[in-house]
């Protein structure tokens, strides 16, 4: 069976149709969350219940703890990995989740990603970039790669440092690596966008699911993980949305108008999806509406037609 990549903004119901589709057809479910690969970050990052973790076979949910990380690079190459596995087998593999650059991975391949940096293996070529002004990395990524810099802020750390990088290993410009060409779609998926036209609707999603996240204990969550993980303050885990603005309450004892900076962080990031999901073209759409849950299992079947 063609596998299925469900996607769309946060709050739309994606992992409650994958569940729906697993529930009808032998399936597994594969994560195409940043943050759902990392163990106790279960509240804030919305983690499907034990029960359905036992009952359906999940990866990349719970396979990596602190201070472990995963690249775009590593995500697409293992996914690509366990869908050879069960070509050949009657089970359909769903991929589900809102992490977009995963999605490109996957639909478009990792040609336009740039090169792999093994970030364990130059740890102290990192170190002393980290260590640097922003104004000299950024000054000397200039000199380097200038068609790079011009696409980038002067503020921007991250890819200054990214460019930096990958020049050190590979002795090339980072910008020499990406193709002008536009990228084909991979064939091999079918590909199904949950859509929400009202953004009235999409935010009051927005906002129960960020109650239900304070009313199931996200506070004493991430208070317990910043005991646990005192020293990895800095890994992506701990920047995802939720969880930052969390740990900054924690560190100023400060949690006036916590709840509502976490729903405005939720929905600027779901406007950021809804702009990356204009690059992908799906074969089915479906929208999120107030009938959403009792239509449900009309979705299921016209997705299941989508695949035999």
């Amino acid at each position: 069976m063609r596998p299925i990549i469900l996607y769309g903004p946060t709050a739309v119901g994606k992992t409650h149709l994958a569940l729906k589709i697993a529930k009808k057809v032998p399936a597994v479910i594969i994560s195409m969350d940043s943050v759902l690969h990392y163990k106790h970050f279960n509240i804030g990052s919305a983690k499907p219940s034990q029960y359905y973790l036992k009952k359906y076979k999940h990866y990349f949910i719970d396979h990596l703890a602190l201070p472990e990380t995963i690249t775009v690079f590593d995500y697409v190459q293992s996914v690509e990995s366990i869908l050879k596995t069960y070509q050949s087998t009657s089970i359909l593999p769903i991929v589900v989740g809102g992490t977009m650059l995963y999605l490109k991975g996957l639909v478009y391949g990792r040609t336009n990603e740039g090169p792999y940096v093994c970030l364990e293996k130059y740890q102290d070529v990192l170190q002393d970039l980290e260590s640097q002004p922003q104004s000299l990395r950024y000054k000397a990524l200039q000199q380097i790669d200038s068609q790079w810099s011009r696409k980038i802020h002067p503020n921007d750390t991250q890819r200054t440092i990214r460019g930096l990088l990958v020049y050190k290993v590979y002795q090339k410009p980072l910008s020499s690596f990406h193709s002008s060409k536009t990228p084909i779609m991979n064939s091999n998926y079918s590909l199904v966008s949950i859509e929400c036209p009202d953004r009235d609707l999409l935010r009051q999603q927005i906002q129960k699911r960020t109650q239900s996240l304070f009313q199931r204990g996200l506070i004493d969550e991430v208070s317990h993980l910043l005991k646990k993980y005192p020293n990895d303050l800095n890994h992506p885990a701990f920047k995802s949305i939720g969880y930052r603005e969390v740990v900054r309450a924690l560190q100023a004892s400060q949690f006036d108008r916590l709840e509502e900076l976490v729903y405005f962080s939720t929905c600027q990031f779901a406007k950021r999806q809804i702009t990356w999901m204009k690059h992908f073209t799906p074969h089915q759409s479906i929208e999120f509406n107030s009938h959403f849950l009792k239509k449900s299992h009309e979705y299921v079947d016209s997705i299941l037609e989508l695949v035999k």
